[in-house]
């Protein structure tokens, strides 16, 4: 009993953020946290809640997913997938954006201020990423109001990693 529990209580640290050749896929529904505090290359601000990453009030939050590709290998395709984030005019703001080797130190942003929680949208980073060996999602949101807010409910990605061709 209790070794079915560590292997199961452990199994996450099999997901990765790091893909090779083939089809990938990454989610975190970042319930309780997820796999937050193990997979962000960096996180700040938010708390872990219950259904997600909250917002004290007045605060604000960002975290940073880094996504590879192993072994020489680039991106073909990728897709951010139903990002689930928060938005309420005037209490709370959000942010998408996305960094690669091409942009250097700069985030480009791919949405701003949408309320993505109850909505299912897709973005096809393919156009950004394709032959590259990495990128990096950047999440942030600021809570204006007076209480405590659930901002970041969960997040995927998928897609496909190929050999580098010379």
């Amino acid at each position: 009993m209790f070794r079915k529990r560590l292997t199961a209580g452990l199994a996450v640290l099999k997901s990765r953020t790091v893909f090779g050749v083939g089809r990938f896929r990454y989610s975190d529904g970042l319930a309780g946290g997820g796999s937050s505090a193990i997979h962000a290359r960096h996180l700040d601000g938010f708390v872990a809640g219950q259904w997600g990453l909250n917002l004290p009030p007045r605060g604000s939050g960002r975290i940073v997913y880094r996504i590879e590709a192993s072994d020489g290998g680039v991106f073909k395709t990728a897709i951010l997938t139903s990002p689930k984030i928060a938005y309420e005019a005037d209490k709370l703001s959000n942010a998408i954006e996305i960094r690669t080797p091409t942009s250097g130190d700069k985030f480009v942003s791919l949405a701003r201020n949408q309320n993505l929680e109850n909505e299912k949208r897709d973005f096809d980073l393919t156009n950004i990423v394709a032959g590259i060996p990495w990128f990096e999602l950047r999440i942030s949101a600021h809570n204006r109001s007076t209480i405590t807010r659930l901002s970041l409910l969960s997040l995927g990605v998928r897609g496909e990693v190929v050999e580098k061709q010379d």
